[in-house]
């Protein structure tokens, strides 16, 4: 069935649907307002130093706002900042590969975000850059060869995997094997920097719209075929850059998809605060796949799909 696509637009924010709103407004705002970035536990002579602009009006205004997150979630620590700045500047200056700034930069923020955080055992965060996109999802519309980098997930009870894997019923849309029982929850891609936006565009598209064939299929399998999904987050890195994407299915019977690619920037690792917004909006993130995404997986997919196994229908 074809599965076309359309340009959403998040500029246009009237016009963005409520579901879409309530999945970005947080960085619609972390974009330009640092508010509740660090804990309160950061408000230090130390952080102050390291966050100072040269101006002292500027840096009291800064002051009064980024240091009022919630105590409870350690940040990490100004050395280990200090540190992928320096990787991020001169992996700019250098020119490095997509796959030097995955190891150096991307993956050791994305584990930080989980490190010492709420959801450190619940999430998963993985390096899939060489997951291909399955073949029981791949159509016309889809480019079986697309791929993306990293992807945070859920951790599953391990007592689901024998009588799912008993149904021949995978949870994801990839042909890689780690992922096959941990829902993917949002969807990250890599570029070196902005120019190569475009090609961007195309592979989260086309991942995003795989990942909803997929779900649309289990839905039919656990018998909730016309059941709304929730927009899907992706993440674009441009080198130091790090923005938000979204990805809504307007429903079933061939409606398509919207992509909103015209994202909300969150954070920069080129600079100690921008790191530090980096991981205030992938913990936001994290917060969405635990309190919004697993409900949602749960009572729409996985728990009917567990009944219908352990109670097979009749034949006739």
């Amino acid at each position: 069935m074809s599965y076309p696509l359309r340009q959403g637009l998040l500029a246009d924010w009237a016009t963005v649907p409520q579901d879409v709103k309530n999945l970005t407004k947080y960085f619609k705002q972390l974009r330009n307002d640092t508010a509740g970035v660090l804990p309160s536990t950061c408000n230090t002579d130390a952080f102050r130093a390291a966050l100072t602009q040269g101006d002292a009006e500027e840096d009291e205004a800064l002051f009064k706002v980024v240091f009022t997150g919630p105590p409870q979630e350690p940040v990490p620590t100004l050395d280990w900042t200090r540190d992928i700045v320096a990787k991020s500047r001169q992996n700019k200056s250098r020119v490095v590969s997509e796959a030097h700034w995955n190891s150096s930069v991307h993956h050791n923020v994305l584990d930080a975000a989980l490190q010492d955080s709420r959801f450190r055992e619940k999430l998963l965060c993985d390096n899939i850059t060489t997951a291909s996109i399955s073949s029981t999802v791949a159509n016309d519309d889809l480019i079986p060869n697309c791929k993306v980098d990293f992807c945070m997930s859920l951790q599953l009870e391990r007592s689901f995997v024998k009588p799912l894997a008993s149904a021949d019923i995978c949870l994801t849309h990839t042909d890689y094997f780690p992922t096959t029982y941990n829902p993917i929850a949002v969807s990250i891609e890599t570029k070196n920097d902005q120019a190569e936006t475009p090609k961007a565009q195309v592979q989260l598209s086309t991942w995003a719209a795989a990942h909803i064939s997929h779900l649309r299929m289990l839905l039919y399998k656990a018998g909730n075929p016309n059941a709304q999904i929730p927009p899907l987050p992706l993440v674009m890195v441009a080198g130091d850059a790090w923005t938000l994407w979204c990805f809504r299915d307007e429903g079933g019977g061939g409606q398509g998809g919207s992509f909103f690619s015209d994202g909300f920037h969150f954070g920069n690792t080129a600079t100690i605060l921008g790191c530090y917004q980096a991981i205030a909006g992938l913990r936001n993130l994290a917060s969405w796949a635990e309190t919004i995404w697993r409900p949602w997986f749960t009572e729409q997919i996985l728990d009917p799909l567990l009944s219908r196994i352990s109670t097979p229908r009749e034949a006739g």
